[in-house]
């Protein structure tokens, strides 16, 4: 008793879901679908496809290629920069260690002078020995002070030369552009 003579009295349903996707190393697609026909008829389907590598040569294609171009140049970029700021700087710590160095020199040399000026005035009878050891304490002091300028300004260029990639000891020859003398020597 269906059909024309009692319209509308048959249901049916049916429900689906499609899922499709797509990428240069995988593309596919999955469906599932059911039906229903009351009393009895039933169905169901489900189907997936996958296919790899569909375009193999999109993931390389020339946009691709200036994209990663453009993004090395901006690395090359940022590392050169930072490696001239860390040139300079290495080369500022150099100056000034050497300017330490200097004033180091001086005040040994101006110690060394007290001490002599101590040792005339001692012999003059205006000065005791203990005046005249403590001047040669503190002169002691002071060649302390120029040996430590002077490692310090050696590591300076250490330094420096591991970060030019110079050998050791290269730095004079790099700055006095004798390096590919040296080299050919």
């Amino acid at each position: 008793m269906s059909g024309d003579a009692y319209p509308l009295t048959r249901s049916s349903w049916n429900v689906g879901v499609n899922l499709a996707f797509s990428g240069p190393f995988l593309s596919g697609s999955s469906e599932t679908s059911a039906a229903w026909e009351p009393p009895y008829d039933r169905t169901a389907r489900v189907s997936a496809k996958a296919e790899p590598l569909p375009d193999p040569a999109s993931y390389a294609n020339e946009r691709s290629a200036e994209l990663a171009l453009a993004l090395q140049t901006e690395l090359y970029a940022a590392a050169l920069e930072k490696t001239g700021r860390s040139a300079s700087l290495a080369a500022e710590r150099i100056r000034l260690t050497d300017r330490q160095r200097i004033l180091a020199r001086e005040a040994r040399d101006l110690a060394v002078r007290k001490f002599e000026l101590a040792e005339l005035r001692r012999q003059l009878g205006h000065a005791t020995r203990l005046d005249l050891m403590e001047l040669r304490i503190a002169a002691a002091e002071k060649d302390v002070a120029l040996v430590k300028a002077a490692v310090a300004l050696l590591s300076a260029e250490r330094e420096l030369e591991r970060l030019l990639d110079l050998a050791p000891g290269e730095l004079g020859f790099f700055a006095s552009g004798e390096r590919s003398r040296k080299g050919k020597s």
